[in-house]
């Protein structure tokens, strides 16, 4: 019989509070909140040029990306003072996050997308929780994802004498995943498994801890769903902080009467209508903060062209 320290069954979840919109000035936000960890999400809509390009010295250098999501783990989360850095952690807690939500963004999304997760709270599986923020803060956003993900961490109590003699625990405290065998994070929706990720501390685990293991991550990421869907029934059609996007068909003659020498003429024009400006192939691509800054912009856009 498994003792866990605060009393909860092997397969029972801790409390979840979760809201969407709690930041009243950015496009999407998502507050997530699982016993004593909590996350608090931000999802930010840009231009296509905005592309991230990852060079820090701890990822090689890859093909920009469309959507990226930043894991934050401040000092104050667990409690302590200091310096906040961006260490080997943090990044692999968000590709983790970013991996998981990426299966469920619509492809033909042409803004760039950007997700940072910002734990406030961190008592065990904060890039679970982060997972979850980010599914409210898209759907916050007016970004219709194909489905809810959630994201849970399963642990393991096992006789290292005696494979058959072990028990995997839903939903894992900090203290439990120090003391534990394994930390099973996996990150699904009610169709499948969008990614997981193993740390074990045995020398191995059978083919029945893992079945067990998806097993209850399985249930307790379909039990998170529907808590979600609650607070969160669908996407926010109503957003008003939303950009606006427009796109036009040009001539490829006509690129450099919009540029300008030396980008001058659409710095002038992104200047003028608060928007930016992206030429991509043969149509431009306008983003503005409102509908009638973007109209703006395509005006002077159009003007240009006829100059």
């Amino acid at each position: 019989q498994v003792s866990r320290p605060d009393g909860r069954s092997v397969h029972e979840i801790r409390r979840i509070d979760c809201e969407a919109g709690v930041l009243p000035v950015v496009h999407g936000s998502g507050l997530f909140t699982r016993g004593n960890t909590q996350v608090l999400v931000s999802a930010t809509l840009g231009s296509p040029n905005d592309n991230f390009e990852p060079k820090t010295d701890m990822t090689a250098q890859v093909e920009p990306k469309k959507t990226v999501l930043h894991y934050d783990f401040p000092s104050y989360s667990v409690n302590r003072t200091g310096k906040n850095f961006i260490n080997r952690r943090c990044v692999g807690h968000g590709n983790l996050a970013e991996k998981a939500i990426l299966p469920v963004v619509p492809h033909d999304l042409d803004f760039f997308l950007r997700l940072t997760s910002e734990v406030t709270g961190s008592d065990g599986s904060s890039s679970m929780a982060s997972i979850c923020g980010a599914t409210l803060a898209l759907l916050d956003a007016g970004i219709a994802v194909k489905r809810t993900v959630s994201g849970i961490s399963i642990g393991l109590y096992a006789d290292d004498g005696n494979d058959d003699i072990f028990e995997t625990v839903t939903d894992l405290l900090g203290m439990e995943d120090h003391f534990g065998k394994m930390d099973f994070k996996v990150a699904s929706t009610v169709k499948g498994i969008t990614a997981m990720q193993l740390d074990i501390k045995r020398e191995y685990i059978t083919k029945n801890m893992i079945a067990s293991a998806l097993e209850k991550a399985v249930v307790a990421n379909s039990e998170i769903i529907e808590i979600m869907k609650k607070v969160v029934a669908g996407v926010n059609t109503t957003n008003s902080r939303v950009p606006y996007m427009i796109k036009a068909p040009i001539s490829p003659h006509q690129r450099f009467q919009i540029l300008g020498r030396r980008w001058e003429n659409a710095k002038s024009i992104e200047k003028k209508s608060r928007s930016r400006i992206h030429i991509e192939d043969n149509e431009v691509i306008i983003v503005g903060p409102t509908k009638e800054c973007a109209e703006e912009a395509l005006v002077l856009v159009r003007r240009s062209m006829k100059s």
